[in-house]
């Protein structure tokens, strides 16, 4: 890039380096047209960072180090701000727009007048006209052939009281609903007719009109702001409730007396989410409930998966030549076979009643695993199946471990008078343990969101009787978050807070783990005491 440089001249580079700052800035200012103001200034933060960082000497050092710290903010940092945003607001199904673009919405509604003209089909031949009759009055349209799609729509004069042709058939009242079906009729006055069902044709009108120029109430007191709605239908005035985020009827004194007028619009709640997660027993323990079974389910299932793949790696290296080859592919089919397979599977092979795996086990250990219904039942299914499934990728690296272990250490304690049991404690697991540390922490974290596993399995049921918003026993707390966001209320900002707190807590968890696993075990040094 250099050389390039240098063989451009002074005056190339500040060509260039103006072109860079021309397109950087293009795009930026692209971004605020779109009204993406939050993209807008993680581009322009990015852009300016970028600039320093490879235009200048002062920001070298940080060039090799720039583009993970640039992929860390905008794909983790930049997530976690926006939840914690969502968060203390009243986002949901509901609430899905901001107040412009809720009132542009509102504007577009419309209504039926109560004036219904009844129409009519006429033929005359191949000659078509439309008679309309409300209460004494009667309107004709012009002749019309309905073998070509219309270019413009019908005009509509006084008259045809007396006119008495026959009305069209059934596949010509078809045929013009198909042409004219859309399009509008023209009264003499100018007024334009919509057809509204088989029979009637009436007006469509705006059902808001905008109070750009403020509202006078009936006390005296003028409401500024372009921000107030009439209804033309009910002839009421409408403004906006910051508390509740919806457009209410005003009273003559700006007082909110209406119901809610939807949608709704986003409005800043703060800690409010937060406040009820801990007010409604109805939401604080079945959270606290799927929170604690979140971690043991993590701690549980990376325990099992070690001490099963650590006892599988020993068995396996005592199998030589193709038996050890044979042993070993069959014990790494769970981890080949794609998990989406693996539990569908399970799921039908343990369905109560009817699956085989779950019959073989009523009739020799009478034993009927109900995790349909039994909470229990359900949790202790699942950690199964999280185990099979973890086990043979810590059983492939335990076994690299285990090979590169000195046989001195055994033959030691073989001489001291350590069993198998007690070296298989003091040596095997804490001479494994260090090495493997970090591929058990991460597996703890894919365990604290194995989402599919419970998703694909059973969807965290069965349902707790006194939750609400539902929850399952044996949903984990990215399942429960899911069932809260995309449930029928779709509560994405109660779901948000759920998140944002469940995170703070189980990465104090984390990191908790991660400063314990960092020491050294007990075991490790009984066995050179």
């Amino acid at each position: 890039m250099s050389a390039f440089l240098r063989s451009i001249g002074w005056r190339g580079a500040i060509g260039l380096n103006i072109l860079l700052v021309l397109a950087l800035a293009s795009l930026f200012v692209a971004l605020l047209w779109a009204q993406e103001y939050v993209f807008a200034l993680v581009w322009l933060a990015l852009s300016v960072s970028g600039m320093w960082v490879y235009r200048f000497k002062s920001g070298r050092a940080y060039r090799l180090l720039y583009p993970a710290l640039a992929l860390i903010v905008c794909f983790a940092v930049l997530p976690l701000l926006f939840t914690f945003f969502i968060s203390g607001t009243n986002y949901s199904s509901n609430h899905l727009r901001s107040l412009n673009s809720t009132l542009e919405q509102l504007l577009q509604h419309q209504y039926i007048d109560q004036t219904r003209y009844e129409y009519q089909l006429l033929v005359d031949d191949d000659i078509y006209r439309l008679k309309l009759a409300y209460q004494e009055q009667t309107y004709l349209s012009q002749s019309f052939a309905m073998n070509a799609p219309p270019n413009e729509p019908l005009r509509l004069s006084v008259g045809g009281m007396n006119l008495f042709l026959p009305e069209a058939d059934l596949d010509k009242q078809v045929l013009f609903r198909q042409l004219y079906g859309d399009l509008g009729l023209q009264l003499p006055s100018g007024e334009e007719l919509q057809r509204i069902d088989f029979t009637h044709y009436a007006r469509v009108l705006p059902k808001y009109r905008l109070l750009d120029q403020g509202l006078m109430l009936s006390n005296g007191q003028l409401i500024n702001g372009s921000v107030t709605l009439f209804d033309n239908q009910t002839e009421h005035y409408l403004r906006p409730n910051l508390n509740t985020g919806y457009f209410q009827v005003i009273d003559g004194e700006g007082k909110f007396i209406g119901p809610n007028v939807n949608p709704g619009f986003v409005v800043w709640r703060g800690g409010e989410q937060y406040q009820a997660l801990f007010e409604h027993q109805s939401l604080w323990l079945p959270f606290l409930r799927v929170l604690l079974w979140t971690f043991i389910f993590a701690l549980v299932s990376l325990l099992g998966s070690f001490l099963l793949g650590l006892m599988l790696a020993q068995l396996t290296l005592l199998q030589q030549g193709w038996k050890g080859f044979c042993y070993r592919l069959v014990l790494l089919l769970p981890w080949a076979i794609p998990p989406f397979i693996t539990v569908l599977s399970f799921k039908v092979l343990l369905m109560p009643g009817s699956g085989e795996l779950a019959q073989i086990m009523e009739q020799l250990l009478h034993i009927a695993p109900d995790w349909l219904n039994d909470p229990s039942s359900a949790r202790l299914v699942l950690l199964c199946l999280s185990i099979w499934l973890g086990y043979p990728y810590v059983m492939l690296l335990s076994i690299a471990c285990l090979r590169r272990l000195p046989k001195g250490y055994y033959e030691s304690a073989a001489v001291s008078g350590y069993g198998p049991i007690r070296r298989y404690y003091y040596l095997t697991i804490p001479l494994t343990f260090k090495p493997l540390k970090p591929v058990l922490l991460a597996l703890f974290a894919f365990n604290l969101h194995n989402f599919s596993l419970v998703y694909l399995f059973n969807q965290g049921m069965p349902v707790m009787a006194d939750a609400l918003p539902i929850a399952g026993h044996s949903q984990l707390l990215l399942n429960y978050v899911y069932s809260i966001g995309f449930s029928e209320q779709q509560n994405f900002a109660l779901a948000s807070a759920i998140t944002t707190f469940g995170l703070c807590l189980l990465g104090s968890i984390a990191y908790a783990a991660w400063r314990w696993l960092g020491k050294e075990p007990a075991w490790g040094r009984t066995a050179y005491d």
